[in-house]
């Protein structure tokens, strides 16, 4: 049961979590009475869960790792942990590394209308990896276009340890989630040469095409989202990791720590 310190009405807590849910900032003082309100509500909601991940976002707070947690604590009392949130120290945000960002484009005539041509307003980002340990990036774009390839699937950008190649514009439709190729941009991460500096490289790129969209880690998911694929597998399955430590939470974590 959450703690009686004040008096703050709900009808209040109300109106400053919608006021957040829109994205206009909260003054200190508001804030204030905001935790003190919900010190005074026992228990979270389901429908003041979803207000108060409106308010987490609407602060600016995009830690993934927090908004993991805003789920585990939905039956909880909430506002010790949202205190500790919003009272915490802002960690530095971290420059995002320069990766060496090549555009090639494959042709509308590639075979087996790998480049559609059909627009694409992206809401989210899919990551991949390509599932072939000897192949680059440079790799990856040639075989786009070549001849003995049989596959429809396509992708938007690929990176390996040394660049990225945007293959399709991003503004367009690739084949490579099932359901969500009209909803989202597709990066593969190559499974060759140095994975740490894949990996980094990886990171980088992705943060960078989430900003330039205004979306955040929330909207970063795997293929095996959309569909019943092992993809990325060098981040999601412990069999194909170059570190055990390289899973897909650390890689969204990674991710956030650069928005």
């Amino acid at each position: 049961m959450g703690i009686q310190i004040c008096s703050t009405g709900h009808g209040e807590v109300d109106g400053l979590m919608r006021r957040a849910s829109s994205l206009r900032a909260l003054s200190a003082s508001e804030i204030a009475r905001l935790i003190k309100g919900m010190y005074a509500i026992p228990v979270l909601d389901p429908r003041r869960l979803s207000q108060a991940q409106s308010l987490l976002r609407g602060l600016g707070v995009r830690d993934p790792a927090v908004c993991r947690q805003i789920e585990a604590f939905a039956r909880l009392d909430f506002a010790r942990f949202m205190h500790r949130v919003l009272t915490r120290p802002p960690e530095p945000r971290r420059a995002v590394p320069a990766v060496p960002y090549r555009i090639d484009h494959i042709p509308s005539s590639a075979p087996k209308q790998r480049r559609p041509g059909k627009a694409l307003i992206a809401k989210y980002l899919t990551i991949h990896s390509t599932g072939n340990p000897n192949s680059s990036a440079r790799n990856e774009r040639s075989w786009l276009t070549n001849t003995a390839n049989d596959r429809e699937a396509s992708f938007h950008v690929v990176v390996d340890e040394s660049e990225a190649v945007e293959c399709i514009p991003l503004d367009e439709v690739a084949w490579h989630a099932g359901s969500g190729n009209h909803s989202s941009i597709s990066l593969e991460i190559c499974e060759s040469g140095d994975r740490a500096k894949t990996l980094r490289n990886a990171v980088a790129v992705a943060a960078r095409l989430l900003a330039e969209r205004k979306l955040g880690t929330q909207q970063l998911l795997r293929h095996a989202d959309w569909m019943s694929k092992n993809c990325p597998r060098i981040l999601i399955d412990k069999d194909f990791r170059a570190d055990k430590s390289q899973t897909w939470e650390w890689f969204t974590s990674e991710v956030g720590a650069l928005l």
